[in-house]
């Protein structure tokens, strides 16, 4: 697992290969209301956390005083009749999520369990 803090001005630090408890630390750690304060520029984006697992899905967080919103990016193989394979994109996206249950969420796709994960973040 990999990730990066996103800040306001659409630069980003690497965090490099990441454990689930140092993820953790990373995202409480960071001062998300003086990033979010720097935000009255012209061009800025919304600071947040992302997580890339091994396979490519990514664990989007920005932290917001409201809840946090979420995004879950998994591309899943299906088969049509057992014999042809395609790949579908899932998106999915979460308001409001407390910091307990985004911990939850974070520890399901530190797992890889995506299906689980995607249930979370719409649930929440």
């Amino acid at each position: 697992m990999t990730g990066w803090i996103q800040k306001h001005d659409f630069s980003a630090k690497e965090l490099g290969t990441l454990l689930e408890s140092v993820a953790l630390k990373a995202l409480y750690g960071f001062d998300w209301d003086s990033e979010r304060a720097t935000t009255q520029e012209r061009e800025t984006c919304c600071p947040g956390m992302g997580l890339i697992a091994d396979d490519g899905t990514i664990l989007h967080i920005i932290p917001l005083p409201e809840g946090n919103l979420i995004h879950h990016h998994w591309k899943r193989e299906k088969k049509y009749l057992g014999l042809f394979r395609n790949i579908c994109a899932i998106n999915s996206t979460g308001e409001g999520i407390s910091p307990r249950t985004t911990e939850g969420i974070i520890h399901s796709h530190f797992l890889s369990a995506h299906e689980c994960t995607r249930e979370m973040v719409l649930e929440a």
